[in-house]
């Protein structure tokens, strides 16, 4: 896996039209927030946001990044706005007690593993690599 991302023009895969160079480890996800922001995953632990507007084909971009978003080894789902610099919200995941079913205050050994925002709503899905779901609601 690589560190950088490459976009491509379907008519023209030879050469990718821009390289998004910024992560420390292999991109393991990028989506589409609209047609000029693309956010990437990475197994380093970072959300990257990058303003496509800014890229070039002659070399790698690195200002094209407009927002790092690091990973924490605290357990907990941040909810950020791209206009503020702090998170909005947050939750912090316990494990789950298997006779009871309840939450535990046992933070050691999760992670949070997926977060998904449901468009034009304010709800989240989260899941803890315990294989906990949770839908969140950012109120």
């Amino acid at each position: 896996m690589s560190q950088s991302t490459y976009c491509y023009d379907l008519r023209n895969t030879k050469i990718p039209w821009c390289v998004l160079d910024g992560h420390k480890k292999a991109v393991s996800y990028v989506k589409f927030l609209d047609s000029e922001t693309l956010v990437s995953a990475s197994t380093d632990n970072t959300l990257k946001l990058w303003d496509l507007s800014k890229t070039s084909m002659s070399d790698p971009s690195t200002d094209a990044c407009s927002l790092s978003l690091g990973g924490h080894t605290n357990e907990k789902v941040y909810a950020y706005h791209r206009s503020l610099p702090m998170p909005i919200t947050s939750h912090k995941f316990g494990s789950i007690d298997p006779i009871s079913g309840k939450e535990t205050d046992d933070y050691s050994a999760q992670w949070v593993s997926s977060v998904c925002w449901r468009g034009k709503s304010d709800m989240v899905v989260a899941a803890n690599s315990d294989g906990c779901i949770k839908v969140l609601q950012i109120v």
